[in-house]
């Protein structure tokens, strides 16, 4: 709104209307007027640039999108430039990838006064569309800016989260046993921790001898005894005469090493490996937006579960995001 002087020295200033004309300053100084509805002759152009390497001119055409214009916009400032495509990644064992439609990068050294600009545009039909604030607020904090734009409303601004980030569920608990017996529920399997066994009764011998089990898992008709301990070869030999199977596990072993060990007990399909999770853009669904990649141990049953096994804290924001969209199930061990 309202007028803009440009001084040219001994000749006076030349004034100009922002409503026809408007102009856009960035932080380097430079100045870049949009030629809207009218158009300054190239003379005055010229005796504006001769006087000021400052200000730059560009013209909006009928055909010109807002995207083009934007970029004509940006790409005539001194230190900004805006083009399409391009990657951001964060995170380290949680890797995200961030490929916005557009981007806008600093072009001069930014060595000594702070990070260089990573700014993305992404453009929605409509709002709801739009990523959740909490991970934009995410992004933002590790130095990824992501702008929003509505086509039909404009930036999108002051949104509200109907849904708080969860951390993730975690099978850890204070104990090995606790881990494989997490495990063991989590499968759906038939498990009890701190089980008194009745191994001689006193109506038999005349006494009673009893011991406590790490785990007891009761599959298939038969009943395993999951010991951390070393069992003595007495208590041993009566559980196997009792038809109890015995599953021993070493507590100095890797929770890894431990939770593969009782899926192959138990015939559980798994593998580990680097595993990618995409959300495509919404207006181009055959290119990638967002991509998590990071390591994990997957465990799949044809038409019943499919979980990743994470040894790390995964990012509640991140975790929250995928599990809505993709309906995965990461889970901490």
């Amino acid at each position: 709104d309202g007028q803009y002087y440009v001084p040219l020295a001994e000749f006076g200033q030349i004034t100009i209307d922002c409503s026809s004309i408007p102009l856009v300053e960035f932080d380097d100084g430079s100045i870049v007027f949009i030629e809207l509805k009218s158009r300054l002759p190239e003379r005055v152009k010229i005796m504006i640039r001769d006087h000021w390497s400052n200000y730059r001119f560009i013209t909006a055409h009928e055909k010109d999108s807002l995207i083009s214009i934007l970029q004509k916009i940006v790409n005539q400032s001194g230190s900004y430039r805006m083009k399409q495509g391009g990657r951001y990644v964060v995170g380290e064992r949680l890797t995200v990838q961030i490929t916005p439609e557009w981007t806008i990068q600093q072009t001069t050294d930014t060595s000594g006064s702070g990070p260089a600009v990573r700014h993305g545009l992404v453009f929605y039909k409509n709002a709801s569309q739009s990523l959740p604030a909490y991970l934009l607020k995410n992004l933002s904090g590790r130095g990824v800016v992501l702008t929003e734009v509505a086509l039909d409303s404009g930036i999108i601004r002051d949104k509200q989260d109907d849904l708080a980030p969860a951390a993730l569920p975690n099978l850890s608990g204070s104990s090995k046993i606790d881990l494989i017996h997490n495990l063991l529920v989590l499968l759906g399997q038939d498990a009890a921790k701190d089980v008194e066994l009745n191994l001689y009764d006193k109506e038999r011998g005349g006494f009673n001898l009893t011991m406590w089990a790490d785990i007891v898992l009761k599959r298939d008709g038969k009943q395993i005894i999951i010991t951390f301990r070393e069992i003595p070869s007495e208590f041993a030999a009566l559980l196997k005469k009792g038809g109890s199977d015995i599953l021993p596990l070493n507590d100095g072993d890797a929770k890894i090493k431990l939770v593969t060990k009782m899926l192959n007990y138990l015939n559980v399909s798994h593998t580990f490996n680097y595993f990618r999770l995409t959300v495509n853009h919404a207006e181009n669904p055959e290119n990638p937006f967002i991509s998590a990649i990071f390591p994990a141990l997957q465990i799949y049953q044809a038409d019943t579960f499919l979980y990743y096994l994470v040894d790390f804290p995964f990012d509640p924001d991140f975790f929250t995001y995928f599990k809505r969209l993709k309906e995965v199930s990461i889970i901490q061990y």
